[in-house]
Formats: C-alpha cells, structure tokens, sequence
C-alpha cells in the first residue's frame, strides 16, 4: 500500500502519547505458543508491543518501515529493531514462534504479509493480530471525540481505517481463527494526554499538513467543558479486537 507516513515527523509523540497494552494480552499469547524462542512483532511502530513481549519472549525482532520510529522505540537487551517492510522481512524460514501486529494490519498489504507469516512461522506457531476502535472516557467527551473523527476529519482518514471499524472481518486470515478472551486497554488520563493522543491519529496529520490548522485545537475548548474540571484524571478504555491463529503441524 503506497500511503504516507504520518508517524515518522511525531515519532517522540508517538511513543509518549499512545495507549499501553495490557500485560494479560501478552501473558495469553505466550501461553497460546508451544515455545518461547522468538517473536517477531511487525510494524511495531515505536515499539509499546516489542516492549512487553520482550517479557515473554527470549529474543524479540522489532520491524518498521520508519527509522524515526524505531530510534524512538523502548529498548531492552533482548529486542532486535530493524527499519525493514513487513511484507519482506529478513527473519529465516520457520524460525519465529508468534508473530504480532498490534493497530497496524491496515497499513500492510495483507497477502504479502501472509506469504511472509507461512514462510517464518513454525509449525504450530501462532498469529495475532489486533486493534481497537474509538476510546470510550463518558458521554460528554465521547460526543466530542466522536465529532472529531467522524467529521472534522472524515476526509482524512485512509480508506483502510474502515478495516479497523469492521474488527478486520473483510481479511482472509491464513489459517482457522481461535476463541480468544475479551480484552480492553484502560489508562488514568489528563486532559492533556488525551489531546496528546488525538495528536497521534494520522488524519490529524494529514489534516495540518492540507490545512496548515491543528484539528485537535479546534476542538479543544468542547473537550475542555465536557472533560468538567481539566485537573481531574480520568479513566479512559478502549477494546480490543483480537485475532490469533495457529499454523498447523
């Protein structure tokens, strides 16, 4: 998929103002896998899901497309980042025991990645994938979250954003899917981090890019009077959408 960039030039942003993933997210995929040698997490951005599988893992190879992105990724002893495309990584022939790709699947083009997936993946080794829609903080910041997103930058989505809206049911996964458990991610937030996170989304680049105007500081005065008192942290959630599958024996 031939689409810009808009994470390199916010890269330190991008690593301070996204979501962490839980720790029972990694605790369940590395209970779903017959060894524990290697992952290799694709598209890993600046790395919140290398960081935690790091845990899990003995070694951990980290690829993104984006250098700057990757020097902004957390480090650890066991974690290899390389600036390489998913759809044509180094990793060799039936060496990695879980795959991840964690809000990123709709920047891949996915046949190609699936050919990489059956040529690095063990037998029986595992797949997953995941994403997660529109935070959830109350009512009152929801509306205006939702103004920001659906309207203010309607236009500046990727088409594939859509992809994320149907939980990836329009992909043809490799193999068979499996039962997975209900996961969600939940931060205390300030109303300052939260505009921090909206600053991340891609259409909120592409939109300052095409309009030389910051969306989010349109939006800012509403957000502050449905937030109430802009020095109060609140809890902010979003769900999961898990995809896991097994390559067989």
């Amino acid at each position: 998929m031939h689409t810009k960039n808009y994470f390199s030039g916010i890269a330190n942003r991008y690593q301070r103002n996204r979501p962490d993933y839980p720790a029972e997210l990694f605790q369940y995929l590395a209970m779903s896998c017959n060894d524990y040698q290697l992952a290799w997490d694709a598209a890993t951005g600046s790395g919140q899901a290398a960081y935690l599988l790091a845990n899990q893992f003995d070694q951990v190879v980290a690829t993104d497309i984006s250098q700057q992105q990757i020097e902004h990724a957390k480090a650890k002893p066991n974690i290899e980042y390389k600036v390489e495309a998913a759809e044509g990584c180094s990793l060799a022939d039936n060496s990695v025991d879980l795959i991840t790709v964690a809000q990123a699947l709709h920047w891949l083009e996915p046949q190609a990645f699936f050919e990489q997936v059956q040529r690095v993946l063990k037998p029986g080794g595992v797949l997953a994938v995941w994403s997660y829609p529109l935070l959830s903080v109350n009512p009152q910041v929801d509306k205006v979250v939702q103004d920001l997103y659906g309207n203010l930058l309607k236009d500046y989505w990727s088409q594939r954003r859509q992809w994320v809206e149907q939980s990836y049911a329009n992909l043809s996964f490799p193999y068979p899917l499996e039962m997975v458990p209900n996961l969600s991610m939940q931060q205390t937030w300030s109303y300052q981090q939260l505009m921090g996170y909206l600053e991340t989304w891609s259409a909120t680049q592409r939109y300052i890019e095409e309009n030389q105007e910051d969306p989010v500081q349109i939006i800012s005065k509403p957000l502050e009077f449905a937030w109430c008192d802009i020095s109060h942290m609140k809890k902010v959630i979003w769900e999961l959408n898990l995809k896991v599958c097994r390559k067989p024996l």
